[in-house]
């Protein structure tokens, strides 16, 4: 058996990753069709697949920021979005509306 193969696979474990986004809130305001999007994201360092045992090292994910950075006044839908690595995630809020 090679020995560089098990090597090679536990480097790529190291570095997958799972991006997944999911709705976190909505109002009841009409999502129009010249809708504008902003996003604001946190960035942690730790044991992010094991716990959640991670800390806040730059940037925050909340709704306010989001719509600021896209010029939002009027908020018709919020989502979250998460990438995780196994030392690292990022997590964004993302804004839609007017």
């Amino acid at each position: 058996m090679n020995w560089k193969l098990p090597f090679v696979l536990s480097a790529l474990s190291l570095v997958q990753a799972c991006v997944s986004t999911y709705p976190l809130q909505a109002t009841s305001v009409p999502l129009p069709a010249d809708a504008k999007t902003g996003q604001a994201c946190g960035h942690y360092i730790g044991l992010t697949s094991v716990a959640n045992t991670s800390f806040l090292v730059a940037g925050f994910e909340d709704i306010y920021r989001a719509a600021q950075n896209g010029n939002i006044s009027t908020i018709s839908l919020v989502d979250r979005q998460s990438t995780n690595y196994i030392v690292y995630k990022e997590q964004c809020t993302i804004v839609r509306g007017r």
